[in-house]
């Protein structure tokens, strides 16, 4: 196996890190199906539903979401964040989703306690899935908004 070096600045050392960690494989195109995200995320509580588009729409814009941030995006500690990302995980593969959704890490060069010493990570193909099917914008509450919308085959 071949590796190349890259100087990276030190600024963006916890995003090329992040990318790199979750974006080197591919997935199958039948893990998870378009109508199956939209009934699971249809499904959830608002406090996971917001996590879980958040974290998908950071993941997608390489963005590195610290718990801390992630908990006030969804209303609620950062203790109940991490519960929430194993429910998450719990969640979809009890519906047939991909086994590994979402996830916890620690931060570059952080001690490993505290709420600003991890964040909150989505493997991108896995955000892109997700963000397909409930619609791009970068607000969660507009993206389930979209889900509440009538669809073609609906009416």
């Amino acid at each position: 196996m071949e590796y190349v070096m890259v100087p990276v600045p030190e600024e963006f050392v916890a995003e090329v890190t992040q990318y790199l960690q979750w974006n080197t494989g591919s997935i199958p195109p039948d893990l998870w199906d378009e109508e199956g995200i939209v009934r699971f995320v249809d499904g959830l509580d608002e406090q996971a539903r917001t996590l879980l588009l958040h974290a998908a729409t950071c993941a997608s814009e390489i963005v590195v979401l610290p718990v801390h941030d992630a908990a006030v995006v969804a209303g609620c500690t950062d203790r109940e964040v991490v519960g929430l990302v194993v429910e998450l995980n719990e969640a979809v593969r009890a519906v047939g989703g991909p086994p590994f959704v979402i996830a916890t890490a620690l931060l570059h060069e952080a001690t490993p306690t505290g709420p600003d010493s991890w964040s909150v990570n989505m493997p991108s193909p896995i955000a892109e899935l997700v963000l397909d099917a409930v619609g791009h914008s970068h607000d969660p509450r507009d993206q389930y908004d979209r889900l509440r919308e009538p669809r073609d085959e609906d009416e």
